[in-house]
């Protein structure tokens, strides 16, 4: 709020006049510059504390993303057993528990990273004040933490889908042969949830190199063999059903992208 104090007498020549005018004007110059420069160094503030924040919450979800990338590998281990479990049940119904190549175990770490740095810059405005380009990256980047804990969150809707059936009956020997198929089937489901989150965990990394590789793509092909094939289709297949159908997609409007250099396996740990 500015305040203009009037004259302590009135004008008796236009000289009064125009350096009564003068000073006010002069005055008002002086108050608008000295409250853009408050606001300046206001916001520059918000942003250096923003930036810290941001910067902290980085290094906290970086970390995390080192630990559910290590968790990711325990976990495959432990599906394909259970697939081993399950697959021996179908082959040999009413196996003895003792007699199967182990038991079945459904557990996995939630995958979930810390975001408040980011939603209170973005509630309270701060994000305007700082490069374009410095917003676009942090938001990839929390874009790319959310797809992985959203992926994660299916993979742990689809672990309770197929651990319910203990409800039911706990002993695997007793189950019919159309329950150990529908329990196949939800193993099946959880493992490609389990799969597309592995594949999401990668990505933080082409955008931030010091965020983890997450799984390799040698660890997720072995995981899953039949890879999906808009990842493994090439430009370079003469004949076959891939090229079909490679061809059938460039004419609906598909470019085929260059690989990212992965430098998954030359990457210093």
């Amino acid at each position: 709020m500015l305040d203009i104090h009037p004259a302590h007498h009135a004008a008796t020549t236009w000289r009064d006049f125009f350096i009564h005018i003068a000073t006010i004007v002069i005055g008002l110059m002086i108050a608008v510059g000295l409250e853009q420069t408050v606001e300046h160094i206001h916001h520059h503030i918000l942003v250096r504390e923003t930036r810290e924040a941001l910067r902290s919450e980085r290094e906290d979800n970086r970390q995390r993303l080192a630990e559910y990338t290590r968790n990711f590998h325990w976990e495959s281990a432990l599906l394909q057993n259970n697939m081993l479990v399950l697959t021996t049940l179908q082959q040999h119904p009413g196996t003895p528990p003792e007699k199967l190549p182990g038991i079945l175990v459904w557990t996995m770490r939630r995958s979930l990273f810390a975001h408040a740095a980011w939603d209170t810059a973005q509630q309270d405005g701060v994000l305007a004040f700082m490069p374009h380009d410095e917003v676009l990256a942090d938001q990839s980047l929390y874009r790319a933490l959310d797809d992985i804990s959203n992926a994660n969150e299916d993979e742990w809707h689809a672990l309770n889908d197929a651990d319910r059936f203990l409800f039911r009956n706990s002993n695997l020997s007793q189950l019919s042969p159309a329950q150990i198929e529908s329990e196949l089937d939800l193993t099946e489901k959880l493992m490609m949830r389990h799969y597309l989150q592995g594949n999401f965990m990668g990505y933080p990394a082409t955008l931030d190199s010091s965020f983890d590789l997450g799984p390799s793509n040698q660890e997720l092909l072995e995981f899953h063999k039949q890879v999906d094939q808009a990842r493994t289709l090439r430009t370079d297949i003469p004949t076959g059903p891939a090229a079909l159908t490679l061809q059938r997609i460039k004419a609906a409007g598909f470019t085929p992208q260059k690989p990212i250099p992965s430098g998954r396996e030359s990457k210093a740990k």
